[in-house]
């Protein structure tokens, strides 16, 4: 063989020498790439549990025992809509109705704190739980201060208050004459006695009476009103009462002397009491001037 067959030949040998290797080597392969990602998927799934949906708005029970939680101290705070509550600004009684003709039953005083349980619009009031027990009472709204909703409160009716038996007014008859004409230093006085048969025992304590010229147009003569009117004399003393069993005198000033013989009348009115208080009785006369 020439220089250039033997060069071809061992080529040719060591290509396929090589080939005969190739085959005989175990054949090293690269992992499917997905497989691996799925396979550290599931082991991912496989370590760790599902995730569990929360349940919606999930109810937490707290126990605090000896301390309120801030809603049970609102609550408290603030009175809800089925329990308002009133404070007053002064001291006000509380009563079993509405007004002052009502007994007084208790007192709200400031700083206190009630429960109100009905109203009464037209005068004004609030029907209240006592604080200090006992039946609801009524209390002034003057000084009240509400807390809470009111509108559904009831409007409460008061027990009507007891009608007084009535009375029959005591009056007494007055009788009434002319004594006499008396000049009582340098004052003309005209004297008249007067009674009541059935004054009784409260006897009469006051006086006014008045005198009039009636031939001279019904013009003055004179006029005296006293707590002691009841005279022994036309001119005196006089004492503050007297008892209507006997005759006694009521001397009326009328200053100068008088037109004599001219028609003159009188006006008494006669009381129980000073000032012309208590029952009074009046009795009208006429008479001449002597």
């Amino acid at each position: 063989m020439t220089r250039k067959s033997n060069f071809i030949f061992f080529s040719i040998s060591f290509v396929f020498v090589l080939a005969i290797l190739a085959c005989g080597l175990p054949q090293i392969g690269i992992p499917n790439q997905p497989d691996l990602i799925g396979t550290a998927a599931a082991q991912t799934l496989t370590a760790f549990p599902p995730v569990l949906t929360p349940t919606r708005n999930p109810t937490v029970a707290i126990t605090n025992p000896g301390f309120a939680t801030t809603a049970q101290q609102a609550a408290e705070a603030s009175p809800t809509q089925s329990q308002p509550y009133v404070q007053v600004s002064t001291a006000t009684n509380c009563r079993k109705g509405p007004g002052q003709n009502y007994d007084a039953v208790g007192a709200l005083q400031v700083g206190e704190r009630a429960r109100v349980v009905g109203k009464y619009p037209p005068a004004n009031y609030w029907i209240i739980e006592d604080p200090r027990g006992g039946n609801p009472c009524w209390l002034w709204g003057q000084y009240a201060t509400i807390e809470g909703d009111v509108s559904q409160l009831p409007v409460m009716t008061p027990f009507p208050l007891a009608t007084p038996i009535a009375s029959t007014p005591f009056s007494f008859t007055l009788m009434a004459q002319f004594y006499d004409l008396d000049l009582c230093g340098q004052n003309w006085v005209v004297a008249f006695e007067i009674a009541s048969p059935d004054v009784g025992p409260q006897g009469m304590h006051s006086a006014e009476a008045g005198v009039v010229d009636v031939t001279a147009n019904n013009s003055q003569l004179g006029y005296m009103s006293s707590n002691q009117p009841f005279c022994l004399h036309p001119c005196g003393p006089c004492d503050e009462s007297a008892g209507g069993g006997a005759w006694t005198l009521i001397a009326v000033p009328i200053g100068a002397d008088p037109h004599h013989g001219d028609q003159a009348a009188a006006k008494f009115i006669v009381c129980t009491q000073d000032n012309l208080a208590g029952a009074c009785a009046v009795q009208e006369l006429s008479f001449l001037i002597p």
